[in-house]
């Protein structure tokens, strides 16, 4: 068999430079138990402060007190990527983007955060290239591209490593979205040195580890990838070796951006619960028939079947510390089956402002607020109080904290008094379906702008916010 693989891989040119082992790939990586911050996000948090005090007194305010203002974004499939991206631009025209020292993302708007840290672009660069990509679908490649899939494909297999659909799905994304330098040569960690120094902030991004109920978070950011609830930490670089009593007993490189991709954005790995808890009253009153069959199986065992969820090594596997520490694997899926809005990792630090993003859809019948503040409260995390009423109408929605409770700056996608192009509502399109994946130029750039929209009239209110807590 291996012989087989081997002359496929002569025939389509396959270098084994993408499965090459990083700078640590004789290294042996340790577990850090959970309980406080690692030490390099200590040093970083000393570095950004200084950069975003330098921000903030640019504003002519006295700055007596740099508040940790965090951005967390949901998820959305394209409309939230596309979406997302205007919120930025939004935020940068404002001067309120480089007051961030943590961005939390979620499925599609994490491929935005990646995309964009990753390539080093700026914005406007950024979406310039994205608006060129997403005219076609990621189904929609070229020979060369297929056989790039297959080769990497092949590539993991020879290297004795498991191939799934998330690896197909993410390679596909990154043809479409990383297109423009090799994907394969971007990871995680390779961000590092310029997030350690404080210039950026740091990007955190998500995902559930759905083998476990109720579901649990996982995070992933360049320096560690990590679960409070597995009380355990370990390098990015190191992500899916296998672990034992702490201490890695092998020596698989660091997963490629694309796989990771793959993961923060698998939705498709719903089971028929995920399906009835996120769209049941929908499917109730528009298909009452394969509601009715999806209900009878809601109790059944069958309903906690995942056909595509993602196998990843426990990192956990061995350490008494740990809850989940006599199962060797994780199933990891994509954090919106919990809920939309990567908060979870943000409460866990100590920030002050967070500013949320929520491009949910039916955010009339279900608001992911509402279940963060649920997630908060029953996890004992300081929570401020929350009127829902009109969440889903206004385009900005404050709540003040205080006392290590943080101050909550709630943000849908919505177009409130029909101010933006008269009356724009991208739930009434068709193009704006979590599961399309192909935007015509007009349709990227009315999406994008009404996101870009809310966060410049938005930001007075957020600027004054911050600098009452600043002075």
């Amino acid at each position: 068999m291996k012989r087989i693989y081997f002359l496929l891989f002569i025939f389509l040119n396959v270098s084994y430079s993408h499965v090459e082992y990083s700078d640590y790939s004789n290294a042996i990586a340790q577990v850090r138990l959970g309980g406080d911050l690692s030490y390099s996000e200590k040093i970083f948090l000393k570095n950004r402060s200084e950069k975003v005090k330098v921000k903030l007194e640019e504003f002519g305010a006295q700055i007596n007190y740099v508040p940790r203002v965090a951005i967390c974004a949901s998820g959305g499939g394209y409309r939230a990527m596309i979406s997302f991206l205007g919120f930025l631009i939004g935020l940068e025209k404002a001067g309120i983007l480089d007051c961030a020292t943590y961005i939390s993302a979620l499925s599609g708007s994490s491929w935005t955060l990646a995309t964009w840290v990753c390539q080093n672009r700026s914005l406007l660069d950024l979406k310039n290239h994205l608006s060129l990509q997403t005219q076609t679908s990621i189904t929609q490649l070229d020979l060369k591209q297929y056989k790039n899939i297959i080769s990497n494909l092949l590539s993991k297999t020879i290297a004795m490593q498991s191939v799934g659909t998330t690896d197909i799905y993410g390679q596909a994304l990154a043809l479409k979205l990383l297109n423009g330098f090799e994907p394969n040569s971007k990871r995680l960690s390779h961000n590092r040195t310029k997030i350690l120094h404080g210039d950026m902030f740091l990007p955190i991004y998500t995902a559930i580890i759905a083998n476990i109920n109720p579901y649990k978070w996982i995070e992933f950011t360049p320096f560690e990838v990590g679960s409070s609830f597995l009380n355990s930490y370990i390098p990015t670089w190191a992500f899916n070796r296998k672990f034992d009593k702490g201490i890695s007993t092998t020596f698989e490189p660091e997963p490629q951006l694309d796989y990771l991709m793959g993961i923060f954005g698998s939705a498709f790995s719903v089971n028929i619960k995920d399906i009835l808890n996120h769209a049941g009253s929908h499917l109730q009153n528009s298909s009452p028939n394969i509601y009715k069959f999806l209900k009878n199986y809601e109790s059944h065992w069958i309903s906690d079947i995942r056909i595509a969820g993602t196998k990843i090594n426990n990192f956990a596997f061995g350490i008494p510390e740990s809850p989940y520490n006599t199962n060797d694997s994780l199933t990891l899926a994509d954090a919106g089956l919990d809920f939309n809005l990567p908060l979870p990792p943000l409460l866990e630090r100590p920030v002050d402002i967070i500013i949320i993003f929520d491009a949910s859809d039916n955010l009339n019948n279900r608001n992911e607020l509402l279940y963060a503040q649920t997630y908060a409260l029953q996890n004992n995390y300081n929570w401020p109080k929350i009127n829902p009423k009109d969440l889903d109408k206004k385009s900005v929605s404050i709540f003040k904290g205080g006392n290590d409770c943080p101050t909550i700056i709630y943000m849908p996608l919505v177009n409130e008094s029909g101010e933006y192009k008269n009356g724009y509502n991208w739930s009434n399109t068709d193009y704006a379906k979590t599961f399309n994946f192909k935007y015509a130029t007009s349709e990227f750039e009315e999406l994008l702008g009404l996101a870009e929209f809310n966060a410049i009239k938005a930001a007075p209110k957020i600027l004054k916010t911050i600098l009452e807590m600043a002075n």
